[in-house]
C-alpha cells in the first residue's frame, strides 16, 4: 500500500484513523490477511500521487460489546465530495441507511 508518489499527509491521516480507537488496524489491512484486508482496495484509493475519494470504516464496540461500524467518505475537493455523496446515496438508498449526504471537516 505504499507508492513512490504517496502523499505524506494521507499516510499520517491513515495512521491516526486506523489507530488506537479504531478496531481495524492499518497493519492488518496491509498484511492482506484476515477480514481487515478486505478494505485494502478502498484504502489504496487514498494513497498515491493522485489520491482518489473513497470510504473507510471505523469499527468500535458499543456498551454491550456489540461491534459497530461507522463509515467515512473522504474527498479532496468539493466536487469529489459531491460525486462521492451522489454515488453513496444511489448505492445505499435512504431506506437502508441514515446517510443523507451530510458533510463534516476533520480536525486532523
Amino acid at each position: 500500500m505504499t507508492s513512490r508518489g504517496e502523499v505524506p499527509e494521507v499516510r499520517r491521516f491513515l495512521e491516526v484513523f486506523f489507530g488506537d480507537q479504531n478496531e481495524l488496524k492499518l497493519d492488518d489491512i496491509n498484511s492482506e490477511r484476515g477480514r481487515a484486508a478486505d478494505i485494502r482496495p478502498w484504502v489504496d484509493r487514498l494513497v498515491g500521487e493522485v489520491p482518489l475519494s473513497s470510504v473507510v470504516p471505523y469499527k468500535f464496540f458499543d456498551s454491550s460489546g456489540k461491534p459497530n461500524y461507522r463509515w467515512y467518505g473522504l474527498a479532496r475537493s468539493g466536487r469529489e465530495l459531491r460525486d462521492l455523496s451522489e454515488s453513496l446515496t444511489a448505492f445505499v438508498v435512504p431506506t437502508w441507511s441514515t446517510f443523507r449526504g451530510g458533510t463534516g471537516i476533520s480536525e486532523q
